[in-house]
């Protein structure tokens, strides 16, 4: 090889031309700190339906740039020594270790497929044999819902009487909130003991009144397994923290005054 070539291949090597490029151990640096490519996944897992591909990638990285950036600033102007501030990432702090606390509890005390079946069979076994169309009047204290029902009763029809509802929306739409599948047992037998057209007596809420008129009726049939098994997991690992609380209550002192 002459002289000639091998100064080109060497100044070629040093140039890095022909090299395989070396790709960065790192998303990003801001200043003294450092980006990491597992920052880039975390933040794309946590955004529904995002695709990782390289356009994605470098959204997320100018974004969590821009989060350091004014961390930095945050820092620089000592907002992490004031009293609000450390009492909000207290706050945080004890809210993410409440939710890794129960995401480890429910790892280790899985809801079988098996269990879900279980549950949702049963729950078949005792659904409502028919489902209602219903409108309804939301009053904020019993002697109004008895007027409502007397007016009813008196003869006026219930689009006459639905302007008096604390619910605008429904309101609007004449009362009409759809049809309406009864899961406890006492709104079930309320429910089909009203005839179609008829304006209940006032029936009792937590923080409410209600009068309610049933407009149609049709047999009701159960969701399919599959539409609501995510429903049921989620109802009875609710039912699996309970308990889970329940037995870290009674090994603890408790004071409430």
């Amino acid at each position: 090889m002459s002289l000639r070539r091998i100064v080109v291949v060497c100044s070629c090597l040093l140039l890095g031309f022909g090299m395989p490029s070396v790709a960065a151990d790192y998303a990003a640096k801001v200043g003294k700190e450092t980006i990491s490519e597992k920052d880039v996944d975390q933040f794309l897992k946590n955004i529904p339906n995002a695709v990782d591909n390289e356009q994605n990638r470098r959204q997320v990285t100018e974004e969590l740039v821009a989060h350091e950036l004014l961390i930095q600033a945050a820092k620089q102007q000592k907002l992490d020594t004031d009293p609000r501030v450390r009492a909000a990432i207290a706050a945080n702090t004890r809210q993410i270790l409440m939710i890794a606390e129960q995401d480890h509890y429910l790892k280790e005390h899985p809801i079988k497929d098996s269990m879900v079946r279980e549950q949702y069979d049963a729950w078949v076994k005792n659904y409502p044999k028919e489902e209602y169309k219903v409108r309804r009047i939301i009053v904020k204290t019993r002697n109004e819902a008895v007027q409502i029902a007397s007016q009813a009763k008196d003869g006026k029809s219930f689009d006459e009487l639905v302007g008096q509802s604390i619910e605008a929306e429904s309101a609007k739409k004449g009362g009409d909130i759809g049809w309406v599948t009864p899961m406890v047992p006492k709104e079930a037998e309320l429910l089909a003991n009203l005839k179609t057209g008829q304006i209940s007596d006032p029936i009792e809420f937590a923080s409410s009144w209600e009068v309610v008129q049933v407009t149609e009726k049709r047999a009701a049939n159960a969701p399919e397994f599959d539409k609501v098994k995510d429903r049921f997991r989620g109802l009875m690992q609710q039912e699996v923290l309970r308990r889970y609380v329940q037995e870290l209550r009674e090994k603890t002192t408790v004071v409430i005054p």
